[in-house]
């Protein structure tokens, strides 16, 4: 990834969840994000029931949001 953007300087790019050597770079914690998400639907509006349509099978970021609705 590193070598493809670098063909692109000096147009601006910025990461997105990975760390690149020379780019801006925005990080998520999946994890916990989804866990808010939904804390703040039960809570703050009085949802019960969530659906979460999963992503590309096999997707980290995907599988880390799906365990967090699924842990108590």
């Amino acid at each position: 990834m590193q070598a493809f953007c670098d063909r692109f300087r000096p147009l601006p790019l910025v990461s997105v969840a990975r760390v690149l050597a020379g780019y801006p770079s925005v990080l998520v914690d999946n994890y916990q994000g989804m866990r808010d998400a939904v804390h703040h639907l039960v809570e703050a509006h009085g949802y019960r029931r969530i659906a979460f349509l999963r992503g590309p099978v096999g997707n980290f970021e995907e599988v880390l949001r799906y365990q967090a609705t699924s842990t108590p």
